[in-house]
């Protein structure tokens, strides 16, 4: 059973996955579940973050998907990787 979840497995999902293998992260995607292998009511040591932030018409980000992410999975440390690594950060 690993430690480490990463949420959303889109392109960066995708590559985070690969880089991690050897951690053997657990997956999860709410929009392709066939590839989800999140373990219910567990809590992680670490989450990473890896959905879209699409921006508003105010050139804002929405962030709709990270507070999902954040509120649907337990963990003791959340990461948010965006495709564009200058805005990547650590919440907790």
């Amino acid at each position: 059973m690993s430690d480490v979840l990463i949420i959303g497995y889109g392109v960066v999902g995708r590559n985070l996955a690969r880089e991690l293998a050897p951690l053997h992260p657990d997956i999860y995607d709410k929009y392709k579940p066939e590839y989800n292998t999140r373990v219910d009511d567990k809590r992680y040591k670490f989450a990473f973050i890896c959905v879209d932030t699409p921006r508003t018409e105010t050139d804002s980000c929405n962030t709709n998907e990270v507070w999902d992410a954040l509120l649907r999975h337990e963990a003791d440390i959340y990461y948010k990787i965006n495709g564009d690594s200058r805005h990547n950060g650590s919440v907790r």
